[in-house]
């Protein structure tokens, strides 16, 4: 857990670093219902480790719980706008209302393959329903860093001589470049800001 603290802690770093260079304000990045819906969890769970405070998950079945009623809540069936049935989740995956229903009363954990069928149905990432919190919303966080670090480069006028690419090359040969590649880079721009933060004024 403590990794997991540390990579959410370190996204978090470069976001708010991302945000300051683009005179914004760190609080008004993160939209809760969207984190709410790639996660799983609660609006005030996912501010709080925003906030980098410590949150209770519960164990494996309450998780488990929580996950599926959010995915049940927000991934509504497109051809009625209701939530699914029960018997229309276990039936996509063999297995019946019955045997899904008590899982949701925390009567035990689903099998590999009733989890993978569940996750597949909802069509969320694979470990949605069991992953912990910590590494869900790190995961969950990640596109936004891509977005702002590629707004961050583009808005620093940043000239690339990377692998086959000439000094004059702007951004253009970014998007070229292995997803990565991209990270990696991202990375190495926010590594430069904040040295540049700290450098002494002469």
């Amino acid at each position: 857990m403590h990794d997991a603290r540390s990579a959410l802690n370190v996204t978090l770093d470069a976001l708010a670093q991302y945000a300051e260079n683009l005179n914004r304000q760190p609080q008004d990045l993160f939209d809760l219902p969207a984190l709410r819906r790639v996660t799983g969890d609660s609006e005030e769970m996912i501010q709080a480790m925003l906030n980098r405070e410590e949150v209770n998950e519960g164990d494996l079945r309450q998780r488990f719980v929580r996950r599926f009623e959010a995915a049940l809540e927000l991934r509504l069936s497109p051809d009625t706008g209701a939530t699914y049935s029960l018997a229309v989740i276990a039936a996509s995956y063999g297995q019946s209302k019955e045997s899904l229903r008590k899982l949701l009363v925390g009567t035990g954990l689903p099998a590999a393959h009733a989890q993978a069928g569940l996750e597949a149905f909802f069509g969320v990432d694979p470990g949605y329903l069991l992953s912990p919190s910590l590494p869900a919303l790190d995961r969950a966080l990640q596109p936004l860093l891509r977005q702002l670090s590629d707004e961050v480069i583009r808005a620093s006028g940043a000239r690339m001589s990377y692998r086959g690419f000439e000094d004059e090359d702007r951004l253009e040969g970014f998007s070229q470049l292995p997803p990565t590649d991209q990270d990696a880079l991202r990375r190495m721009v926010a590594g430069l800001l904040v040295t540049k933060k700290t450098e002494p004024t002469q």
